[in-house]
């Protein structure tokens, strides 16, 4: 799967670049979304997210993952509501991806479309360790 580098963040000694797949950065551009929502503010992504993915509550590392990260978007989640039968129901697509490196955490970012602002969904992403 292609997938096509849309930023990078910097924070101290660790870098981190964001890409995104083909049918990902479609539907986000089909919605009136900026590709650049995508990419978090650094001091939130580093010290509110991927370092608690990293240390445990001692602040000792889990394992060694070294400082350069990749943050691919490759799923979209719209949720068709929730029911007391069926429960949470969703839909969406996810594009899979041939990776020879772990990933170290899912996510996603809850999104608004510009054209339909009563939609709301899910990119979802995964963070693996740079490939450099």
């Amino acid at each position: 799967m292609k997938t096509e580098k849309i930023g990078e963040l910097n924070y101290g000694k660790f870098k981190t670049e964001f890409k995104v797949t083909g049918r990902v950065k479609k539907y986000l551009e089909n919605e009136g979304i900026s590709l650049a929502c995508l990419i978090p503010d650094a001091w939130r992504f580093y010290e509110s997210f991927l370092f608690d993915s990293i240390y445990g509550f001692d602040q000792k590392p889990k394992k060694e993952l070294g400082k350069s990260f990749v943050v691919i978007y490759n799923k979209i989640t719209e949720s068709l509501g929730w029911s007391k039968e069926k429960g949470l129901e969703t839909t969406g697509f996810e594009e899979k991806l041939k990776l020879n490196k772990e990933i170290i955490v899912y996510s996603g970012t809850k999104l608004v479309s510009v054209k339909n602002p009563k939609k709301e969904f899910m990119a979802n992403y995964l963070v693996i360790k740079s490939i450099k």
